[in-house]
């Protein structure tokens, strides 16, 4: 694979417990990316206007794994509004296990300064992995929706 999309446009909900759940996945194949290349990882999230948190978050994981452990790419906390939309990129810096992108809990990814460093990962993406995307709900009369999300694969030799 030279570089792509994986896209899924689906309004997949969560509901009822306040465990950290995956919503969505979808996996990289591996070698896909190569040690410059990188991901830019984009979704649309609805959830319910109240004042409990919801947190969203997006992740590379072992492909097949549960999903709730990896390293972080977007982590994002909301409650008072009713939508967020996320882009993220993760690339791979002169290794396919080494990356760096924008700091994990930025409410602004497309443009923005932090005062913190910037987010840094570990996956091995010369094989297989899989992009997650979880909620985590504060109270379980709370919803988050998945309305859609993207993942785009850029090829760097």
């Amino acid at each position: 694979m030279a570089g792509g999309r994986l896209v899924r446009g689906r309004g997949v909900a969560h509901t009822g417990t306040t465990a950290q759940t995956v919503i969505d996945r979808v996996t990289v194949p591996g070698g896909a990316m190569g040690p410059n290349g990188a991901l830019r990882i984009s979704a649309l999230w609805q959830y319910t206007d109240s004042a409990t948190n919801k947190i969203l978050r997006a992740r590379t994981a072992a492909a097949g794994g549960d999903g709730l452990t990896g390293h972080t790419v977007a982590e994002v906390t909301v409650s008072t509004t009713r939508t967020f939309i996320d882009t993220r990129i993760w690339r791979n810096q002169n290794s396919q296990s080494v990356q760096a992108g924008f700091r994990a809990a930025a409410t602004n990814a497309i443009a923005g300064t932090a005062t913190t460093d910037y987010a840094t990962g570990a996956q091995d993406t010369s094989v297989d992995f899989d992009v997650v995307f979880t909620a985590e709900l504060a109270s379980g009369s709370a919803n988050a929706q998945l309305v859609w999300w993207m993942v785009e694969v850029f090829h760097g030799a």
